[in-house]
């Protein structure tokens, strides 16, 4: 990262002391006429630090897409063109050089699009699997990037109630329609400095499917009336102090019942321990175990986990390497799984 940033750093540096010399390379009839060719030199001297933004943007882009987040970063182009659009406009009432100002916007919508991928990119969660993030990523809980709304209110004493929906294909088939998986669900949690528990109820309709924390019968329920009612519980504790033995935890619970008339309930559970300044300043230690949400028919008992210790090399640079596996992990006998990891996250 701070590589690529001192090459462009260096590389926008050099365009813009010798911008002339650039249009005259790339646009030399621009010399038999003097105005057009200061006004190429000055709208190119305004727009070309859009080039450092954008490359920034990228690079955390990829961030996001590599951790399967792929709505952000496919988003923030949109940037661009709402501030192009408000350059028209404040062109138009305040009766300024519309070139200039668009120029101009196209600079600014670099600088907050890299802002907003930056912002975005620091919320990423800590488990190095994304089965274990929301307190076990099963029935009640879950993230999506289909439409949707939702309300939420928080009080001052750490009671915060939610509720919201959000509907797959609603784009291009319309929200809570009867053509599409529509989750709704409505959360009131308590928090405190050291603590946290909430509880939340997700209606899912149209057999909305969960992949990550599950097995494959735990996910390819039979919905007989298409609806399923999701409760998850979620709860964690922190001491006081870091660099001790002991850790903070988080646990979670989901229960989840169908109109079935057989193995209609599945469950899932999860625990996360870490530890903070074990080593150094900002380290950390994490385990994390749980059983996949399975049927109440299924025989195996299904079983995930995961390791890893993050090294904070300087207050930009993560390097996290972690080890994984399961038995029965996808609900079938002999579905045992190994693997290992090396993750290095940049924030900035």
């Amino acid at each position: 990262m701070l590589f690529l940033l001192l090459i462009l750093l260096f590389i926008v540096t050099v365009v813009e002391i010798f911008t002339p010399y650039l249009i005259y390379i790339i646009a030399p009839g621009f010399l038999e006429d003097q105005i057009k060719f200061n006004l190429a030199v000055e709208l190119t001297r305004i727009t070309f630090p859009f080039l450092l933004f954008v490359s920034l943007s990228s690079f955390f882009a990829g961030i996001l897409n590599s951790n399967n987040k792929f709505a952000a970063a496919a988003a923030a182009p949109i940037i661009l063109n709402v501030v192009l659009i408000i350059s028209l406009i404040f062109s138009y009432l305040q009766d300024l050089d519309f070139a200039k100002q668009l120029s101009y916007g196209v600079t600014i919508a670099g600088v907050i699009q890299l802002i907003f991928l930056i912002y975005v990119t620091k919320k990423i969660y800590k488990p190095v699997l994304k089965q274990f993030t929301l307190g076990g990523n099963a029935s009640a809980y879950g993230a999506s990037t289909s439409p949707g709304a939702g309300l939420t209110w928080t009080g001052d004493n750490g009671l915060a109630i939610s509720s919201n929906f959000t509907t797959k294909s609603g784009n291009s088939k319309g929200l809570l329609q009867d053509e599409s998986a529509t989750s709704w669900a409505t959360q009131i949690g308590y928090t405190q400095p050291q603590y946290s528990v909430s509880a939340i109820v997700n209606q899912k309709y149209n057999d909305w499917t969960d992949s990550y924390f599950s097995t494959s019968s735990g996910k390819e329920r039979t919905y007989t009336d298409d609806s399923a009612t999701n409760i998850g519980l979620r709860a964690w504790w922190r001491p006081q102090e870091t660099g001790t033995a002991t850790p903070s935890i988080s646990v979670g619970f989901d229960t989840s019942e169908t109109g079935a008339t057989s193995n209609s309930n599945t469950t899932m559970y999860f625990v996360g321990l870490n530890w903070q300044d074990m080593f150094q300043a900002d380290d950390r230690i994490g385990l994390a175990f749980g059983q996949p949400q399975k049927r109440e028919g299924e025989t195996t008992d299904p079983f995930a986990w995961e390791a890893y210790y993050q090294f904070q090399v300087n207050d930009s640079i993560s390097v996290t390497p972690a080890v994984f596996g399961g038995s029965d992990r996808n609900g079938t006998a002999g579905s045992d799984i190994t693997g290992a990891v090396l993750e290095t996250t940049f924030k900035f």
